[in-house]
């Protein structure tokens, strides 16, 4: 794939746009306008193991090549690259249970800083749906259908309905931007009036909603499936590896203003300092005949069985972060403070039931845990 990059924002997202549905295997730009170290950024981000590249010269010039490698980049780690110190090393492996691999399949390694598992997706709610009409109308229609009365049903059809909208939505994007691509590509080298006014709407179109797939946060689909990127960094590594010896314990002083070296000495000071702040002096062990505890008032005891009110349900509801605690079904706070209007009475209801009777739906406390190693 070849085009000219000018160093624009615009350029850049339009760069990714076409990489994402293109999928090319080498790109060669013209008209940078950015020195090396930006191309090795753009590099990275658009997932090419190499690139070559020329640095602008003055207010014009600058050429980049990207491409990636066939069979494969068999170095896990680099160090210098594009220098005489570049260094190229195989320093990790994989490991992994058969029943693991049996779960993900498709699993590979690549570099040390990524490892890709194939998943299937799971179904998330996008905050940037609330500005879409057809979303409101969806969980109208869910809502208020007679055939289904009680909260868990409701929201399980709701899932599913905003679930095949919202796939919809991204291929009708998908659509629009190659039609608008295209538009482009045909009224590009168009000099008349009539000509460059399409070429400037196709244009204005496309950036537009090209910006709109940004913030939904629409991902293309990979020919291998679903794919979840887990950044293991190791920045993160040291980073902690730093602050366990910062924190460390070298020395203590001992209250003769000796300084203590050992591990067992400075052990001792310590268990000394927490017995002699903990240790009762001039104890009495009798205890008073009668002891007197204070009891709540009637109004008090009242207030604890009092039934929660609508309002209540609501700020509890609305206090919570919009894109915070996400449940297993999807639907963040977001969601329901959105369409309260829609949904609230059936929050209010399985709330005040709860309450009333100490019961809950046996799946209703169903989470996601994630093992962090």
């Amino acid at each position: 794939m070849e085009l000219s990059w000018a160093g624009q924002p615009t350029s850049s997202s339009i760069l990714y746009e076409m990489n994402t549905q293109l999928r090319p295997n080498i790109i060669f730009i013209s008209e940078t306008l950015v020195k090396q170290n930006k191309v090795e950024k753009v590099s990275k981000k658009l997932g090419f193991a190499n690139y070559f590249a020329v640095d602008v010269q003055g207010h014009g010039g600058g050429i980049a090549l990207f491409w990636k490698n066939e069979e494969g980049d068999i170095y896990t780690w680099e160090h210098a690259r594009g220098t005489e110190r570049w260094v190229q090393e195989r320093l990790d492996r994989g490991l992994a249970t058969d029943k693991w691999m049996e779960m993900f399949p498709g699993a590979e390694v690549q570099l040390h800083k990524q490892v890709y598992v194939q998943k299937t997706s799971r179904f998330k709610f996008e905050n940037m749906w609330v500005k879409e009409s057809e979303c409101r109308n969806i969980i109208q229609m869910c809502w208020n259908d007679e055939t289904t009365t009680s909260l868990m049903d409701k929201m399980v059809i709701c899932c599913a309905k905003l679930e095949e909208w919202g796939e919809n939505l991204v291929k009708d994007m998908n659509t629009k931007l190659r039609k608008y691509r295209a538009d482009m590509k045909r009224f590009r080298s168009r000099r008349d009036k009539a000509g460059t006014q399409q070429y400037g709407e196709a244009r204005w179109k496309y950036m537009k909603l090209l910006e709109k797939k940004k913030y939904f946060g629409v991902k293309e689909p990979n020919n291998s499936g679903c794919v979840m990127e887990i950044k293991i960094l190791d920045f993160f590594y040291k980073y902690a590896s730093s602050r366990k010896e910062h924190n460390k314990i070298k020395k203590l002083k001992d209250e003769e203003g000796v300084w203590r070296k050992t591990d067992e000495k400075i052990q001792g000071l310590i268990n000394g300092y927490f017995e002699s702040i903990f240790r009762t002096t001039n104890r009495d062990d009798k205890l008073p005949d009668r002891i007197q505890f204070k009891h709540l008032s009637v109004d008090q005891m009242h207030d604890l069985v009092v039934p929660i009110n609508d309002e209540e349900v609501k700020a509890a509801v609305f206090d919570m972060h919009p894109d915070k605690a996400l449940g297993i079904d999807g639907l963040n706070p977001s969601f329901f403070q959105a369409y309260w209007s829609i949904v609230g009475k059936d929050i209010c209801m399985f709330f005040q039931q709860f309450f009333a009777t100490g019961e809950l739906p046996e799946k209703i406390n169903n989470t996601l845990v994630c093992l962090m190693s």
